[in-house]
């Protein structure tokens, strides 16, 4: 995996499909930031539904995985409903679901041209805008492009590039990684996933001074 994790700084893996990660993106970049880390970004696809379990009614255990079923349900939307008061957006905005691929080969084209951390960060942004404040039909890849010019990094040979690249791979290599939620971050050979990870890592990028977060 050393291709895929470059041996110095951070790697942060992103689905845009997760409002956690939205979430987390600013506290992530502020521990960028203050520690002067060097980051990288990899594109983390899961599309809607993708990880869903079905109910056979014919398992003897069908009455008690149903219950497991609604009370992560419960959970999950007592935690939408806070990221998005965190979030500022309703949960109507918050609680959306779309295909992120073309997204995440946007993420991919910035490789392509060679954009520095900067340019990552802006696009970032105005990916998870669009789909969760403006609501846009993200699996349009026009929509992709113009959210790329938006932040004015290159699109000639997008649509090109579109068909071409290497999406499909990075996937599989990131789960035979062991990394399948977002955000993800790959640090010093060792993966952290979950925004909750982020005090530990600032920990760690501080040269493990003191007490380690628990």
């Amino acid at each position: 995996m050393g291709e895929l994790f470059p041996a110095s700084g951070l790697t942060l893996c992103i689905d845009f499909n997760s409002l956690t990660t939205y979430l987390a993106l600013g506290d992530t970049r502020k521990l960028v930031d203050d520690m002067q880390v060097e980051v990288h970004f990899l594109p983390l696809v899961r599309t809607p539904g993708s990880f869903s379990i079905p109910i056979n009614n014919d398992d003897p255990l069908a009455e008690y995985k149903a219950r497991r079923a609604r009370a992560r349900k419960t959970f999950a939307d007592g935690e939408l409903q806070r990221n998005c008061e965190r979030l500022g957006i309703s949960v109507d905005q918050g609680g959306i679901a779309f295909d992120p691929t073309h997204a995440a080969v946007g993420l991919l084209w910035l490789q392509q041209i060679q954009a520095n951390a900067e340019n990552y960060w802006h696009y970032t942004e105005a990916v998870f805008s669009a789909a969760f404040r403006g609501q846009k039909p993200m699996e349009d890849v026009s929509l992709i492009r113009d959210l790329l010019a938006q932040v004015h990094l290159s699109t000639t040979g997008f649509n090109d590039f579109v068909a071409t690249n290497n999406l499909r791979k990075i996937q599989e290599e990131l789960l035979e990684s062991g990394i399948f939620d977002s955000p993800a971050y790959h640090y010093e050979g060792e993966r952290f996933q979950g925004r909750q990870h982020l005090p530990l890592l600032r920990w760690l990028m501080g040269g493990r001074q003191g007490p380690p977060p628990v």
